[in-house]
């Protein structure tokens, strides 16, 4: 067995890119949970019990589909969204998704002259309600992950 290294960062880029089918806004979304997943998995190895792979790819399409449910709105819209969350809104979605705490999106209200996309908060909520294995999009992305 040989030992396991990381990639040099441009080899690492072009996969992403390459992944991303060359979209700056998925690639650097990518390049954002990597840096989180890492983290968590320094800081809480315990959120990847039971995981042997992680599709960001299908970790993205369970934002979004969150989102979507969350904020009732399209597809195109939670997409928007996503791309647009702060970085603690993004390492919150992440973390809630990962752990399976129940979660509430919030959209800031703007003035409708605004240009600006309204802000997004993710909080936790009440420990009562929908469990992460009761969610459709994260058993679903538990058994891909599986798998």
């Amino acid at each position: 067995l040989s030992s396991l290294s990381p990639l040099p960062y441009e080899e690492l880029t072009k996969l992403i890119d390459e992944a991303s089918e060359n979209d700056v806004n998925i690639s650097v979304l990518t390049q954002e949970i990597l840096v989180y997943l890492a983290m968590y998995m320094r800081t809480q190895p315990s959120l990847f019990a039971e995981m042997f792979r992680l599709r960001i790819g299908l970790i993205i399409q369970v934002m979004a589909t969150e989102l979507v449910q969350s904020l009732r709105c399209s597809a195109e819209e939670a997409t928007e969204s996503l791309m647009n969350l702060s970085p603690s809104a993004l390492k919150n979605l992440l973390h809630h998704i990962l752990s399976g705490k129940e979660f509430g999106v919030e959209k800031s209200v703007r003035p409708a002259d605004s240009n600006v996309s309204p802000a997004i908060s993710i909080h936790e909520v009440g420990a009562a309600g929908v469990t992460k294995t009761e969610r459709a999009g994260i058993l679903q992305l538990k058994s891909d992950i599986k798998q």
